[in-house]
Parts: C-alpha cells; structure tokens; sequence
C-alpha cells in the first residue's frame, strides 16, 4: 500500500520540477501496468515495498525503466529479488531521496502552462488502461 502522504509529497516534488507523474493502480495488473509505464516511456517509478513483487513481474517488458523509488518498511527479500533479476535497476528507498534533497538544495524547474502535469490511467471497461 503506498501511503499517500509520500505519494503526494513524491508528486509535488515532481511537479516543482516540471516531470510529468503519471498514476497506474495496481488493480490493472500486470497487463495493465506494464502498457502503461510502456506507453509513457517511464524512465521512474515510485511505489511501496509490498508492490514490488508485482513490479518486478513486468520489468523485463518495460526498457525505459532505470529507477524504482518504494516507501515502507524493507522487506529484504523483495528488493534482493528484484535487484538479482533486474541489476541495472536503481533502487532507492524514499528516504535515501529525502535525505538527499536536504543535502543539496536545488533550482525549481517551475512548470509552464503549456506543460502536462499528470496523466491518469484508469481500468476502462475492456482492454487495455485509459488515460
């Protein structure tokens, strides 16, 4: 379960940066999010601990993937599975993100009008997700 409190804090951050967040919900299943993060070329992906086994399934499908960021308490297993199969996989839990944003300020890349800020898929009634 991704606790919103850090999913909402993980999209600001993106937002004051001018990076699109795009929301999958893990009840599309794995056909679902890996045509999801497929379509919008997903080079980031935060999720939570428990979700990482499902995450792991897909990510031999989905080449833009470079970075998995996940809250919650570690479950060892998890992430040392993931890391085997997938090596050139950054994983990073959130707070080594938050620490990091405390050591080293950076620039706003503040948005434009023009700019997308998020693209919500949904579950749709057949086939793949919908934006």
């Amino acid at each position: 379960m991704i606790y919103s409190r850090d999913w909402l804090s993980f999209a600001h951050g993106a937002f004051t940066q001018n990076i699109t967040v795009t929301t999958v919900y893990d009840t599309l299943g794995p056909e679902g999010l890996s045509h999801a993060l497929t379509e919008g070329d997903t080079t980031h992906l935060y999720t939570s601990i428990d979700l990482l086994p499902s995450v792991n399934k897909i990510l031999g499908e989905v080449a833009s993937l470079t970075h998995i960021i996940y809250s919650g308490k570690a479950d060892a297993s998890a992430a040392t599975n993931l890391k085997e199969h997938h090596p050139k996989i950054t994983l990073i839990h959130l707070d080594e993100i938050l620490k990091a944003g405390t050591e080293h300020d950076h620039e706003e890349t503040p948005p434009t009008p023009d700019d997308l800020a998020c693209i919500m898929y949904t579950s749709g009634t057949t086939g793949s997700p919908k934006v």
